[in-house]
Parts: structure tokens; C-alpha cells; sequence
């Protein structure tokens, strides 16, 4: 039995009961206490697009993933005049923008699907929205759901609300820039829930799907519990009235009058102000619970950050990291990624060579080039020292000062 503020009546002084902390907790989801009161679990692409938005973890690593993927993009032709043009429409069109967009989307849902949009001189890569997209092998029939065989490529047409009879847009495969990664890891489902294989790529969020859910249950679960308990609250523990009321000293009713005054008086206490007492326990309320868990949190971000091919030390953690292992795990991780950007790199090169058949070209006569991830640090006296040892010529030099530094040599000067 104890005495407190939060005692009533007399009946409930002279029960002998225990206080139990958790007889009467109650579990809820973390759904209903974010900002998604329900993810949409039936379409998955919808799905990865909300978890990658729940949390900063997985959208700011989302974001670094993409630039790092389309670092350095720029044209490539053994005709000069064609590198100047298609540099000059990248930047009338924002071909950058577009591009990083695609380097979003496909790690996202693990694939990708676009139309070109305009002429030549305004071609535009327009994005095609996943959770309305179905990609479909020759012969399948348009509407029908799963009837236990799995889809296998190669793709023939390219369907957007393909159970919407009146909305349908039903596309040629050779119409679309398409793109996957992972695609024949495992068989995938298609928002008709049809089982598919080669077809739909891996998203990177399958992996890291539980601990941004977890990570959400403990950040809802934090927030609520100091909304309830608040932070430099006290527990007021009256020893002595508990005692004399044990002994017949005191009725419990002549008790709960003292806590009653006692409580009107102090609570609206003010900053450095003392609370003194005879035979009264203060204790600050613990606003960071009996759990403590905040490595298991840390470790859920490591989780996501690593899932989506960030470190740490990439997302400004860099406790505990010595400049060598920092370098050497950076170093390594850039390897990874120039397997996703040569992807990336495969699908902008579409653009590219569908832009080129509206100028009448030959496709491929211009190349999509990103910058090389792996390549070791390089300083300007480093790049000075090469040319003035005869390690690289002239035309090497002014190149990498271009595209390493931005610093473009004039061409009267370089003659």
C-alpha cells in the first residue's frame, strides 16, 4: 500500500494491493501514431515510396545514393560539335534533374520505367509512375490476375492502369526506357499480385523493410512516452505519512489532506527552487523509460543507412573511425556502386539514342559518361606534377582539369 496524489478514498487506503507498472500497458502499432496512419502494403511500389519518405535515414540516404550514382554526367563523341550540342540540350532541359530522378527511382523499386517526351531540340525523359505500371511478356492477357504461372520476359508491352478499361495506355516495349536491377534474384509480384521472373527488379527497401518499421515504433513509442510523462516531472514518495498511517497514527483520511496541501503548494515550482520536507521521498521522473534503447535505435539506422549502400561516416557519424578505415571503407563501398551506376548509365544511354534517331544520327555515335567512383583522390598539384613529369600530355591534362576541377581551359590559350 502506498500514500500519494493520485490516492482517492479511504477504501482504497485500507486495501492491501501491489503497484504493478505494466498490469494494465497496452500495445499499440506505430501506424496509427505516425504521420502514415496506414502504409499501403497491397502495392508494393507505394509501399517503398512511403517507407522511404518515413524516416530521414532512408530518404537522405536515398538522396546521397542517387547523386553519388549520376556524379559527373556528361556526353562523350568523337565528333566535338555533337558533345557541345547534347551538353548544350542537357542544360536547356535539365537532363540532370531527370536523370537523378531515375537514379531515385530505380534503387527505390528496383525498377524503372520512362517515356521521351518532345522533340529533339525539347526531348524530355518523362517518369512513369511504378504503382500504375505493369510489364508484360507476348501473349498475356490484358486484366487478367494470378492464375499460378509466373511471367517471364522478354517484355512486350508496357501497360499503365491496365485494369482500368477507359483509363488504359497500353505502350510498345520499344517506346519505353526501361531498367532493373537484380531482376532474376527472385521471382517478383506486379501489382496485379502476378508472380513474375526477369521481369521487375529488387528494391534495396526489401532488405531494410523491418528496421524502418522498428525504428518508427521506437520513435512513435519515445514521443508518447514523454508526452504522458513529460520531462522534469517528480514522484513524491511520503514515508512518513505512510508509516503513521500503518500505526493508527493517522487517519488515511487526515493523510490525503496533508498530500492534498502539500501538492497545491509546490506545484508550480520554479526553476532552482528547493523542496524541503521531513520524511518525504523526491524522485525526478526518468523521462528515457526503464528500457534503454538507444543502441538498438543506432543500430537500426546503421541498418538502413547500410541498405541503401551508406556508412556512418558517409551520413556525418564519425565517431569512433580512424581516418585509414574511414578511407578503405569508402573506398570499398564505391566499388559496389559503380555496379548500380553502370545500370543507371545503361538506361540514360537510351535517351540518348532515342534523341539521336530524332536528329537522324546514327544511335551510340554519342555516349552517357558518369564519373568513375573508385577513382583515387586526386589533388591539383597532383594533376600539375603529372603533366610537368610528362606522366600525361596536354590534351590528358586540360580533360581531367575540366572534369575532375571545372576549370576549363580557353581554347586560343591552349594552342
Amino acid at each position: 500500500m502506498e500514500i500519494n496524489a493520485a490516492a482517492v478514498t479511504t477504501e482504497q487506503l485500507q486495501q492491501d494491493y501491489e503497484l504493478m507498472a505494466a498490469a494494465f500497458s497496452t500495445r499499440q502499432d506505430y501506424v496509427t501514431a505516425t504521420r502514415y496512419s496506414s502504409f499501403d502494403t497491397e502495392n508494393r511500389f507505394t509501399y517503398y515510396s512511403q517507407l522511404a519518405a518515413s524516416t530521414p535515414h532512408a530518404s537522405t540516404s536515398l538522396m546521397k545514393l542517387a547523386l553519388s550514382l549520376v556524379k559527373g554526367l556528361r556526353f562523350s563523341s568523337p565528333t566535338k560539335s555533337l558533345t557541345k550540342e547534347f551538353t548544350a540540350w542537357s542544360d536547356h532541359v535539365n537532363f540532370f534533374e531527370q536523370a537523378y530522378t531515375l537514379a531515385s527511382l530505380l534503387p527505390m523499386n528496383g525498377t524503372y520505367a520512362g517515356i521521351t517526351t518532345g522533340t529533339a531540340a525539347e526531348l524530355r525523359l518523362q517518369h512513369l509512375l511504378m504503382p500504375t505500371v505493369t510489364l508484360v511478356p507476348p501473349g498475356q492477357k490484358l486484366g487478367e490476375g494470378d492464375n499460378g504461372t509466373v511471367l517471364t520476359g522478354p517484355i512486350d508491352r508496357v501497360i499503365i492502369n491496365e485494369t482500368d478499361d477507359e483509363n488504359r495506355v497500353v505502350l510498345k516495349a520499344s517506346q519505353v526506357v526501361y531498367g532493373s536491377f537484380n531482376a532474376h534474384l527472385k521471382k517478383q509480384p506486379d501489382i496485379l499480385n502476378r508472380n513474375t521472373f526477369g521481369i521487375y527488379g529488387t528494391s534495396l527497401f526489401e532488405s531494410i523493410e523491418l528496421s524502418i518499421r522498428n525504428l518508427l515504433t521506437i520513435d512513435s513509442g519515445y514521443v508518447s512516452f514523454v508526452r504522458k510523462y513529460g520531462q522534469g516531472r517528480y514522484v513524491y514518495d511520503f514515508k512518513m505519512l505512510y508509516d503513521a498511517v500503518i500505526q493508527k497514527g493517522m487517519s488515511p483520511q487526515k493523510a490525503q489532506e496533508f498530500v492534498d496541501a502539500f501538492m497545491e503548494k509546490h506545484k508550480y515550482l520554479q526553476a532552482n527552487e528547493d523542496i524541503a520536507g521531513v520524511g518525504i521521498d523526491v524522485k525526478e521522473l526518468d523521462a528515457s523509460g526503464s528500457l534503454d534503447v538507444m543502441a538498438f535505435k543506432k543500430s537500426l539506422e546503421t541498418n538502413i543507412q547500410i541498405g541503401l549502400f551508406q556508412s556512418p561516416l558517409t551520413m556525418g557519424d564519425s565517431k569512433g573511425s580512424t581516418y585509414a578505415a574511414g578511407y578503405v571503407a569508402e573506398e570499398d563501398r564505391m566499388l559496389v556502386l559503380e555496379g548500380l551506376q553502370r545500370i543507371v548509365r545503361d538506361i540514360l544511354q537510351q535517351v540518348v539514342d532515342k534523341r539521336l534517331l530524332l536528329m537522324g544520327k546514327q544511335p551510340g555515335t554519342v555516349s552517357i559518361e558518369l564519373e568513375q567512383l573508385s577513382i583515387p583522390a586526386l589533388t591539383l598539384g597532383d594533376l600539375l606534377e603529372l603533366y610537368n613529369t610528362s606522366a600525361i600530355n596536354k590534351t590528358t591534362f586540360d580533360r581531367v582539369l575540366s572534369e575532375r576541377f571545372g576549370i576549363s581551359v580557353l581554347e586560343e590559350a591552349s594552342k
